[in-house]
């Protein structure tokens, strides 16, 4: 077991141990399952490939979508990596220039949407969720490399 896994198991277990009691045997059951699924969790990455040549993305093996929701997706993507923020807001979006056109009519429900369309189209193990007014979510179950090649 890695180092990372080993501090993500330790600081798992310190958690769960305070939310969970352990004196009968379904809690302990629920306790080692859960236990599994964050370890697998944590020591699982997705790796995300966008390729600025054709502006298309990909995740793991397959190929997700080119264009504005590529660029959508990278962009998410690089937050999640660089900020640990898996939440976004529409506004923050709209003020990237390389993704909005026209800063009245920017289209960007539109352009979430079909991102979030070929996102399930392509079973990667990544999604777009909805999480109220203005704002959504990137959800995944493992942790996000983005990867940028310079040529394809």
């Amino acid at each position: 077991m890695s180092k990372h896994a080993r501090a993500a198991t330790k600081n798992f277990l310190c958690f769960a141990l305070t939310e969970i009691d352990g004196a009968n045997e379904a809690a302990q059951a629920e306790l080692d399952e859960l236990h599994a699924r964050y370890v697998a969790a944590v020591s699982q990455t997705l790796r995300v490939v966008y390729f600025a040549s054709d502006g298309s993305i990909q995740v793991g093996e397959r190929h997700v979508c080119r264009g504005t929701s590529a660029a959508l997706l990278r962009e998410c993507v690089r937050i999640a990596q660089q900020e640990g923020r898996m939440e976004f807001s529409f506004r923050e979006f709209k003020r990237i220039p390389e993704l909005i056109s026209h800063p009245k009519n920017t289209g960007f429900e539109t352009r979430l949407n079909r991102l979030r369309a070929a996102l399930t189209a392509a079973a990667s193990g990544l999604a777009i969720e909805p999480r109220g007014r203005g704002q959504f979510a990137l959800v995944t179950d493992c942790r996000l490399e983005l990867v940028e090649p310079e040529h394809r």
